[in-house]
């Protein structure tokens, strides 16, 4: 943990949390005139960069990944007055469950990975799962988190 704070120890945050705004705002800054499919590919490559590289907390990540969905829910509140409502008039049924279906499986995978502990993952089934998945998803990993057990 960097910069202790005897005071208030909860402050530690306000770094991680400055940085990580900071690298939206330039991202998207740079991203502006991006379509919204290139948008979404860049918040997705500076999230998994960051996550390659060594983040303690993986700060840097869970702000890319906020950025994108909400860029992807402008997108798609965007679009709804258009092709969706369209598309589900005529019966389409994947299309309904994915407009309803996603905001509910996003915030389930989110809260997932968000819980994922910082040590002693070794003792609750859903960290081993998860750190099984993550080994095979990233089996040349350098962040030491990917080495918890």
């Amino acid at each position: 943990m960097e910069g202790h704070n005897t005071y208030d120890p909860q402050q530690w945050t306000m770094r991680p949390e400055l940085l990580g705004s900071m690298a939206v705002y330039i991202v998207l800054l740079a991203a502006v005139e991006f379509t919204p499919l290139c948008r979404a590919a860049t918040l997705v490559l500076m999230a998994v960069l960051n996550f390659l590289t060594y983040d303690p907390c993986f700060t840097t990540v869970s702000f890319f990944l906020g950025a994108l969905l909400a860029d992807l829910y402008l997108v798609l509140e965007a679009n709804e007055a258009s092709r969706i409502p369209a598309a589900m008039n005529k019966g389409d049924w994947r299309l309904q469950i994915l407009h309803s279906g996603w905001p509910f499986l996003l915030t389930l995978i989110s809260l997932m990975c968000a819980s994922y502990p910082s040590y002693y993952a070794d003792r609750a089934a859903w960290s081993k799962f998860m750190w099984k998945v993550s080994i095979s998803l990233f089996p040349n990993c350098k962040n030491p988190f990917c080495n918890n057990f």
